[in-house]
């Protein structure tokens, strides 16, 4: 074996491609009120787009990652997003807002 093949040898075990990790599937809620709205946002990390986005508060915002809804001043709503990823994986979260 001449030194040639021997480095040729030995890049050829050294480029083995690497699979990426995959992650999991997760979304954070924030949310915030003032002067009658409720404004909320959905960020999703993980998992395999395309994502499909359900709030709790009416078909209108699903798909979408950015809420703005009315409230009554002084109430209290709980807003729940679910995020379903390409592969079938569901993550929910929950938010009590108080409306001002």
């Amino acid at each position: 074996m001449t030194l040639a093949t021997a480095l040729g040898a030995l890049l050829m075990t050294t480029t083995t491609a690497i699979a990426p990790l995959n992650t999991p599937l997760d979304v954070s809620l924030g949310c915030g009120s003032g002067r009658g709205v409720i404004s909320c946002s959905a960020t999703i990390s993980g998992g395999s787009a395309p994502y499909a986005i359900r709030w709790n508060q009416g078909a209108q915002y699903n798909g979408m990652v950015d809420i703005d809804f009315d409230c009554t001043s002084g109430t209290s709503q709980t807003v729940r997003v679910t995020v379903t990823d390409a592969a079938g994986a569901s993550v929910s979260r929950s938010k009590g807002v108080a409306c001002r």
